[in-house]
């Protein structure tokens, strides 16, 4: 992880200085809700020089919350949250293990910007364990969170891990409406079947919300899905998009959605074209299955549907803009990765 420079760090706070007032709970002394992301895992077995295998579960998800702690006395360098109603579930193959408890989270430093997550949960049908992250870099990465926690340190020969992934669970800005354009298609292949692809175009809408800047990615919640065909299937679901900061402003995209009557269908895939520049969409997702008798693929290319409050594509002025969202009047451009904010409304020239 990279501790970011006092320059970034001012960029950063900025934007969030700006958004979070949208985000309840958050910057305030109430709750905030966290909810890991897929690329949580929860690991067990051999760590140092000790040889046997190590189990990787990436199939872990569940939320908890953030709240602001009274510390006495005041640590002048450190915030320090309560970590509670944490309900989390580890999927090995068919069995669901739940995983409960409590605990802390702080970050700050006097130097680089540290945090520390101490968890006491129950796993499965385990007593109260107590899994430490100890005091690592990565602090700049809040109020996102990623970070390792273990029984032992990764210490000694056998350990058990968290690899913890989580982010807010509650949006930054207002959703922005989408449109799917021309080229949208919804595709049912069969590899071995040897069958022509059957392949619909697609038309619809979906809402994107800002969930987290960062330095280096966006986390955006995508919501209320609703694409069809023109015989009448119907796609709809929610999901995740990851936009990268910077020249390759790589674009990824989680969904589960219900096709046709189906649900729980996750879909993944990345940019086709990541080079037409956010905050248009140009993505193909396959379907994640193990099944080569019915993939499902998506090709989604899509823009802001146009209204009083967003402009056009061609005013956004995507040549030089890689990211723009509306905020309560407030613009946030990202242009030659510095952030800044515009009370008119609109991009500048």
């Amino acid at each position: 992880m990279k501790v970011a420079s006092s320059g970034m760090l001012v960029a950063v706070g900025m934007s969030l200085c700006v958004t979070s007032s949208t985000c309840a709970g958050f910057g305030t002394t109430a709750p905030t809700a966290y909810t890991l992301t897929r690329e949580t895992t929860y690991q067990f077995g051999c760590v140092g020089m000790c040889l046997c295998p190590v189990a990787v579960v990436d199939d872990v998800s569940g939320t908890f919350r953030l709240t602001p702690a009274q510390v006495d006395p005041p640590d002048p360098w450190f915030q320090t949250f309560d970590v509670t109603d944490l309900s989390w579930t580890i999927m090995q193959g068919d069995t669901a293990i739940p995983v409960t408890g409590s605990g802390t989270y702080r970050v700050g430093g006097d130097f680089a910007l540290t945090h520390q997550l101490v968890l006491d949960v129950t796993v499965g049908g385990q007593g109260v364990q107590r899994f430490d992250s100890g005091v690592v870099l990565g602090g700049d990465e809040f109020p996102s969170i990623d970070i390792v926690i273990s029984l032992n340190g990764l210490a000694g020969c056998y350990d058990e891990w968290f690899e913890v992934r989580a982010r807010l669970s509650c949006a930054l800005t207002a959703p922005v409406r989408y449109e799917l354009l021309d080229g949208s298609t919804l595709v049912d292949d069969c590899p071995v079947c040897g069958r022509p692809s059957i392949i619909w175009p697609l038309t619809g809408t979906f809402d994107l919300a800002l969930q987290q800047p960062s330095l280096q990615t966006d986390f955006y919640d995508v919501l209320n899905i609703d694409f069809e065909t023109p015989g009448g299937m119907r796609v709809s679901g929610s999901g995740t998009l990851r936009v990268g900061i910077g020249p390759s402003a790589a674009q990824v995209m989680d969904l589960t959605v219900e096709i046709d009557g189906e649900s729980g269908i996750p879909l993944h895939g990345e940019a086709l074209a990541p080079s037409v520049g956010f905050p248009a969409l140009d993505l193909s997702l396959d379907e994640v299955t193990t099944s080569h008798l019915r993939v499902y693929r998506l090709r989604l290319v899509a823009a802001p549907r146009p209204t009083a409050a967003v402009p056009t594509l061609s005013e956004w002025g995507l040549s030089t803009i890689a990211f723009s969202l509306a905020v309560s009047g407030v613009w946030l451009i990202r242009r030659r990765g510095v952030v800044t904010t515009l009370a008119d409304g609109r991009p500048s020239s």
